[in-house]
């Protein structure tokens, strides 16, 4: 058979596969809105679910809700946000399947914010993703499907928060060579290679604790000041956060900082950790109690012993001068 007679046939066959794809699919949409954005939608699982479907109009930073018209959204569908020229995207807890290409060629997306409920990446969902450098993977993902993350040139570090999923072929292809890190106890990992890329525990990537933490206590608070850490492997120190009794006060991105509020003759801990693209890393411990600090101010005026020598004085050289002179008088 030539390729002319053949024409029919593959034709044909491309009509089936195609046909084999969409085969189920409910194509009407309707469309929401969310803040800034607006959003195409369908009702799936007998409409009691809701899937985001294609619609072409969004804000820089897009936010998916969690639900539409009280019914929870679970399902970015395939193609969803194609094209979008969106730098960040925030995907809910509720959604547990991204679906195929569904990001594709978001040549501006910058930050990818997967919600803990995400069980499936879908075939080339975030494909030509070029501006992405990280992306962290929660630990909720079972499944990554091939070319998830290909001809995403910029993409250095991903970082799975859980156990490895199951992986369908190289899940980044051409174009794409991150480093793969993984949390301290987590199984399915392998050093220094996982799926031919380079692994490693993400504790090795962490910042080193700050140093010559010092506190200094004053009435009701408590001034911090300490040093860059001597290593913030590989990448550069963020923000430092402050935590006071496990409880974090703030981030600041010097290195000194002034607790307030606190109450006089309290012990507090204070811990101090550098913070760079992977999160915050070791920390460092100072302890102080805060008081009211006495102040030595010059005597406002004379005690009643300082009283009682000078009168003393005063009448002991009045005695003598008397008697210095009656003696004078009585001299010839």
């Amino acid at each position: 058979m030539n390729v002319r007679s053949r024409a029919p046939v593959l034709l044909l066959s491309a009509l089936i596969l195609v046909s084999g794809i969409f085969a189920g699919i409910d194509l009407s949409t309707s469309t929401a809105s969310a803040g800034n954005d607006s959003f195409g939608y369908r009702l799936i699982n007998d409409d009691s679910e809701v899937e985001i479907t294609p619609r072409y109009v969004y804000a820089d930073d897009v936010v998916i809700p969690d639900s539409i018209d009280g019914k929870p959204v679970t399902s970015i569908g395939i193609l969803a946000f194609k094209g979008s020229g969106m730098t960040s995207i925030t995907i809910p807890d509720s959604v547990t399947h991204i679906g195929g290409a569904a990001f594709r060629s978001c040549l501006q997306l910058t930050s990818v914010n997967i919600g803990n409920g995400v069980t499936t990446i879908d075939i080339m969902a975030f494909d030509n993703c070029q501006a992405l450098s990280s992306v962290t993977i929660p630990g909720s993902v079972t499944y990554l499907s091939r070319y998830a993350f290909t001809n995403c040139p910029s993409l250095t570090a991903i970082i799975f928060e859980g156990d490895a999923p199951s992986v369908n072929g190289s899940f980044v292809g051409r174009g794409t060579n991150p480093t793969i890190y993984y949390r301290d106890g987590a199984s399915g990992f392998t050093t220094p290679y996982w799926m031919d890329l380079p692994c490693q525990p993400l504790l090795m990537s962490m910042p080193n604790a700050p140093l010559d933490l010092v506190a200094v206590a004053g009435d009701a608070q408590v001034s911090l000041s300490w040093s860059a850490p001597a290593s913030a492997n590989g990448s550069d120190v963020d923000f430092y956060t402050v935590y006071v009794n496990g409880v974090e006060h703030g981030t600041f991105t010097a290195t000194s900082a002034v607790v307030t509020g606190l109450v006089n003759g309290g012990t507090y801990e204070f811990n101090v950790s550098a913070h760079h693209s992977f999160g915050n890393g070791q920390n460092t411990t100072v302890t102080a109690v805060p008081s009211v600090q006495k102040t030595t101010s010059p005597p406002s005026g004379l005690d009643d012993g300082m009283i009682f020598i000078g009168v003393v004085t005063a009448v002991s050289v009045a005695i003598l001068a008397a008697v210095l002179f009656i003696r004078r008088r009585s001299l010839p």
